[in-house]
């Protein structure tokens, strides 16, 4: 016969709440992806500058394998969110990047890169649109481990060398037109370069399960998925994107854009272009003289644009340019075409051309783009005379920017 005593009645107390956290305990949260077929697939070579100061700190081969990892992770989660693109190691290059600023001008920055960085090079991100190029500074700064400008450069990023696993994969969506979650879609400035531009209002991150999808801002490795936003994602039973958010979506649209750009891109990284370019130092009157009656097609990537334009400087001082240029239509997956003329006069002096626009005819274009057309009208017809600097590379390659626009390559037409 059982006697029940006191203690024993503690006991059994004691080992019933003891078991109520284990059969309470809920099920782990599952990460349910969709089945997908992701092909054909775009691959994306990724070639890395290494400041001296970061190769020095903290070792060339261990950067390396750093980098290396984190293009693992992004192909897992390029894989995982059923975008048809693959991350591939290009070449890894240390450069000595003297005097550079913490946050400084993204122009700035990538002209002292390109200083360091060979012709051969900088004419091969022209010829493959596919090819990505980034920068790894010493330190970071105040916090900011990675940034791009994509409306600047389409193909360049800027890492720290204390990044975090996330933040490779990360700006290069940026590169791809990918956003954060609306409430940082917006700075103090107003809307974002991606959020103003980008004609998909669903290429937003967002939280699912208490995690954050990829693009999602203010997170840490711990709390990421490894998927981008969408819908047919899943982490505990709660959808990782909606019409709203849907970055997954964005990202294989963007390498439909990519493809589409592979075929228009000229070749110019031949080897007799590059031996021909030995910075011609000559009097600005021949230089003149090449510029008379030539023609000079200029290639410009930026994020939501591919444009090939040509430049005519006709002799007796009149000047036309020609833009052709697509953009991608994220929501139907079609590329646009804008076709731009401009016309106007030049003069030639102190190795810089002076050009005043006096007509701008522009092609129609869908609504989505209104934006990004009214902007580049007026920002020609409210600066009517600027000066763009020219860099003679060869009699058949020169060099022009403008005071705020980045360094474009263009070839002599025959």
């Amino acid at each position: 016969m059982l006697k029940i005593t006191p203690t024993f009645i503690l006991v059994v107390v004691c080992l019933g709440l003891a078991a109520i956290p284990v059969l309470n305990t809920p099920e782990p949260k599952k990460l349910e992806l969709p089945m997908c077929d992701v092909s054909p697939i775009v691959t994306t070579t990724i070639d890395l500058y290494v400041e001296q100061a970061a190769a020095k700190n903290t070792g060339l081969e261990v950067l390396t394998e750093k980098f290396e990892r984190d293009i693992r992770m992004g192909n897992v989660t390029l894989k995982n969110s059923c975008v048809p693109v693959k991350r591939a190691l290009g070449d890894v290059m240390v450069v000595d990047i003297p005097d550079y600023e913490p946050l400084s001008d993204e122009v700035i920055l990538h002209d002292q890169l390109f200083k360091a960085v060979p012709l051969h090079k900088q004419l091969q991100y022209i010829s493959e649109p596919n090819r990505y190029y980034g920068v790894l500074l010493h330190e970071s700064d105040h916090g900011v481990l990675g940034y791009t400008s994509p409306l600047l450069y389409g193909q360049f990023f800027v890492l720290h060398a204390d990044w975090e696993m996330y933040v490779f994969e990360h700006e290069l969506s940026h590169l791809s037109m990918a956003n954060h979650e609306p409430k940082y879609a917006f700075d103090d400035n107003g809307p974002t370069q991606i959020e103003l531009l980008s004609s998909a209002k669903y290429a937003h991150g967002t939280r699912c399960g208490g995690m954050g999808t990829l693009v999602y801002s203010h997170i840490g490795f711990f709390d990421m998925l490894p998927a981008y936003s969408s819908p047919n994602v899943f982490y505990g039973k709660e959808a990782c994107g909606s019409e709203e958010a849907n970055n997954a979506q964005q990202m294989a649209n963007y390498a439909y854009f990519i493809r589409y750009k592979i075929a228009l891109a000229p070749k110019w990284d031949n080897p007799v272009l590059v031996e021909q370019a030995k910075q011609y130092i000559e009097s600005d009157s021949e230089n003149q003289q090449r510029l008379n009656n030539s023609t000079w097609q200029c290639i410009d990537h930026i994020a939501p644009l591919y444009d090939k334009y040509t430049i005519t400087y006709h002799a007796n001082g009149a000047l036309q340019v020609h833009s052709h240029a697509i953009i991608l239509d994220s929501n139907n997956q079609q590329t646009l075409p804008i076709d731009m003329t401009l016309e106007g006069k030049w003069t030639y002096s102190d190795s810089a051309i002076t050009q005043t626009v006096t007509t701008i005819d522009v092609a129609p274009y869908e609504l989505v783009l209104e934006s990004l057309i009214n902007k580049y009208v007026e920002y020609n017809q409210s600066n009517d005379t600027h000066k763009v600097h020219i860099e003679f590379l060869s009699n058949d390659l020169i060099r022009i920017s403008t005071s705020n626009n980045p360094k474009q390559f263009c070839r002599r037409l025959e």
